[in-house]
This record gives C-alpha cells, structure tokens and sequence, in this order.
C-alpha cells in the first residue's frame, strides 16, 4: 500500500474529512480566471505566490456527493467501493497532486498530510530541505 493510500484508509482522514467536504484543486491561471468570473460565493479562487512559483487553488465550498458519514462518525467515499465508476483524478492523485513547494503550507489544512509529509520526505527538517532542492531543481530544470 503506498503513502496515498494509507492516508485514505487513516483513522485521522475518516474522521475529518475535510478535503472532502470542502474540496480544491490547483488550476493555471486561466482556469482561475474563468471560475473567478462565474461570481458565486461557493467557488473561491486563491492565487499564492511561493519563492519563483504563482499557484492558483480553485476551492469548492460545498461536500462532494459521494462523500457520506456512517454512525460510527467515520466518513467513506462511495466511489471507493464501486469499481463501475472511476474517481476524479482530483482525489485519486491526493495530496501527490499537491505542488511540492506548497506541502508545508497544506499542512495546515489537513491532519493526515503531516503524516504524508513526514513518511514522504521524513522529519520536518528534511521536508523543509527536501522541498528547497525541489524548488532549485525545478529552476535549473
């Protein structure tokens, strides 16, 4: 089972839930344009800058409706159990589809994600310096 997986599968992950209930992704800067103009309160756009790197998080202030909470106060995802429909790239990709430069401040978002980071890259002393050779490669890249 690979990092992303056991943090689907985490006790921390079923029970907040969070990416689920309030879901973003990061899109270029036409894709934010577009939905900035949509002009509803429940999609936000956010551009961060880091270092060199310009981000655009389109967040989505409603749950997903496959997202479902049992009486056990645990959340599942119906999508996982039926193999007739895929899931999104979105969550199949999570938090892998996080831009590197960005995990620490993601961090801050979601519980399970200081554990990816810490089985990823180790203490938060080598994530922070895991993630400075990271930025350097991609601009020598």
């Amino acid at each position: 089972m690979d990092n992303t997986s056991k943090i689907a599968t985490s006790e921390i992950c079923q029970r907040c839930a969070k990416c689920c209930k309030e879901f973003g992704e990061f899109v270029d800067y036409d894709t934010a344009l577009r939905f900035k103009l949509l002009n509803t309160d429940k999609i936000v756009v956010e551009e961060i800058n880091t270092n060199n790197d310009i981000f655009y998080r389109v967040t989505y202030k409603f749950p997903c409706s496959k997202l479902i909470k049992k009486r056990d106060g645990k959340y599942y995802c119906l999508l996982y159990e039926n193999k007739e429909i895929p899931r999104p790239q979105i969550c199949k990709g999570y938090p892998n589809n996080i831009p590197i430069s960005l995990i620490e401040t993601e961090k801050k978002e979601c519980p399970a994600l200081a554990n990816f980071a810490k089985a990823t890259f180790g203490s938060q002393k080598e994530t922070k310096k895991s993630l400075t050779e990271a930025d350097a490669s991609k601009i020598s890249a």
